[in-house]
């Protein structure tokens, strides 16, 4: 929330506080470009009451909302290539808690022939590619393929699984969250009207209470600022 609101005054923007008996709290840009722009907080997660499900469902009821944009933080998939504060767009989300679990020599294992990815919103998709041509940034900013799910991610084994028994999809994988599989729920897979972007706060490796509170601060601005600059450059 702080972080859109800094991002938001810093280009003139409105940010003003509103409240519904649906949403309860949240927030009016007004018009960012040619894009009229409300922003709710959810829970962590996707799974609770006040989560990214039940409020993207709230939210495009409430609102008539046409296309949806989780914005927040992320955890990245390699230190190698990635840095604290790049920037996650999804091209599209695997949802890795979708999967069968089978017996295997070694023990339980998950199946994932019947998980499929989801792509994201093929517009908002050409929005945050046409921003990144036109406008130079201090962080970095990859597209592709988010892992999302339930688990809140502290093990660099579990991290690394996950890659490794995904199914290739078009896109790489880039990070992963829990709140993006949310958003499945919104609309038919074959019409999509969310997108992901996120920056990474950590790499899945340390307990999320010792992610640094700057890294989180940085990743959240990094993303709302790209998030902001996309709309209101948009036409």
């Amino acid at each position: 929330m702080k972080a859109i609101q800094l991002a938001a005054q810093s280009r003139g923007l409105t940010f003003e506080p509103r409240t519904s008996s649906e949403l309860g709290d949240y927030f009016d840009l007004e018009q960012v470009g040619r894009h009229r722009v409300l922003a709710v907080k959810t829970r962590m997660g996707a799974f609770q009451y006040g989560a990214s499900t039940s409020k993207a469902i709230l939210f495009e009821r409430e609102t008539g909302a046409q296309k949806l944009i989780a914005l927040g933080m992320a955890f990245g998939m390699s230190r190698k290539v990635q840095g604290f504060g790049d920037v996650l767009v999804s091209k599209s989300i695997f949802p890795y808690d979708d999967r069968e679990m089978v017996d295997s020599p070694t023990g339980p294992a998950p199946n994932y022939s019947r998980t499929r990815h989801r792509q994201a919103n093929a517009g908002l998709i050409a929005l945050f590619e046409r921003e990144v041509k036109r406008t130079s940034y201090t962080f970095r900013i990859s597209f592709g393929t988010l892992l999302s799910g339930g688990a809140r991610v502290s093990s660099q084994q579990f991290r690394d699984e996950l890659f490794n028994h995904a199914p290739s999809g078009r896109f790489p994988v880039i990070g992963g969250d829990m709140e993006g599989v949310g958003f499945l729920a919104v609309a038919p897979a074959e019409r999509p009207v969310w997108i992901v972007v996120k920056g990474i706060s950590d790499f899945g490796e340390d307990p999320v209470a010792d992610t640094a509170p700057s890294n989180r601060a940085t990743a959240c601005l990094n993303a709302a600022t790209l998030v902001l600059s996309a709309l209101q450059n948009d036409g």
